[in-house]
């Protein structure tokens, strides 16, 4: 399209649509499409004061350079139309809400059927400000932690999540440590037997740096902080030892097969029944609580 590339200075560009104003709960017609530049955030380029107008400063997105709108029409997909002030309106909405994770504190009207519970699974900054791990919040099921690819450990065991990272305080940003999160790289460890690179490894991207984790379910259903905890647990103190086992030489090693008759969800039933309950799992939780500076959630809460 040779009019975006002229208009957003870039011959590539980032598209997002939407055809729902969340906060109205109204359906409409035709897609909105909202094009930006694909190297928006280079140096350099600065705020869109036209946005941060419109919604009066509060879009929790941070948009830079020029972003341009176009409505497609649904039956007849390439064709567009004029934008009206209708239009207009669904669009600042939409400003308004997109990358907004906790709708029903920005937004105290907005539809409760278009949002799923989540968890807020603190970073060492945030534990000693909260002085939790584990936070209950309401998250919209268009927001974009639904993309992410789930779990594989949770996946296996039949409690399917997805997690994406999530911004830090601000004042704790430059803080030493502060992002410090590594119970989430065991979450997104892989258990693909046959993948020999990554078996019972975490993607590069959730070894470091983690901060704070928005999690929720894939099925957009509702999860608590004691079943992220749960979860959480059953990868650190159950699966990454065997993982462990499983790489080694030497001892009394497991074979991968060994390890996947753990990845189940009879197995991970069982371990919230009975092992969880166990003195070795309950003390390490206990020194994992104790090192990070939080309070270890109730299972009976779940």
């Amino acid at each position: 399209m040779p009019q975006l590339e002229r208009i957003l200075g870039s011959q590539s560009f980032s598209r997002v649509y939407t055809k729902r104003n969340m906060l109205r709960d109204l359906d409409f017609k035709d897609h909105l499409q909202l094009y930006t530049s694909g190297d928006y955030a280079r140096s350099g380029v600065e705020v869109n004061k036209s946005i941060l107008l419109v919604t009066k400063g509060k879009a929790p997105h941070f948009w830079a350079g020029p972003v341009v709108v176009v409505k497609e029409q649904d039956e007849n997909l390439g064709f567009h139309e004029d934008i009206t002030m209708t239009d207009f309106r669904n669009i600042t909405d939409y400003l308004l809400t997109y990358g907004q994770p906790f709708l029903a504190d920005a937004f105290p009207n907005y539809p409760l059927k278009y949002k799923a519970k989540g968890v807020k699974f603190n970073c060492c900054g945030d534990i000693d400000k909260f002085k939790r791990k584990f936070v209950a919040v309401e998250v919209p099921k268009d927001h974009p932690v639904f993309l992410a690819r789930s779990s594989p450990i949770s996946t296996l065991v039949g409690l399917p999540v997805k997690a994406e990272k999530y911004p830090l305080d601000k004042n704790l940003e430059n803080e030493t440590g502060s992002r410090s999160n590594g119970t989430a790289a065991f979450l997104h460890m892989e258990a693909d037997p046959g993948i020999d690179s990554s078996w019972g490894l975490a993607p590069e991207y959730w070894q470091k740096r983690n901060g704070n984790m928005l999690v929720v379910r894939a099925d957009k259903g509702d999860i608590s902080p004691a079943e992220v905890q749960e979860l959480c647990d059953f990868c650190q103190f159950k699966m990454q030892p065997l993982f462990e086992e499983s790489s080694a030489t030497g001892g009394n090693i497991k074979t991968r097969a060994e390890v996947m008759d753990h990845l189940t969800p009879a197995s991970f039933q069982h371990y919230m029944d009975v092992e969880h309950q166990a003195a070795e799992i309950q003390e390490l939780r206990k020194a994992d609580a104790a090192r990070g500076g939080y309070e270890l959630t109730p299972i009976e809460s779940a």
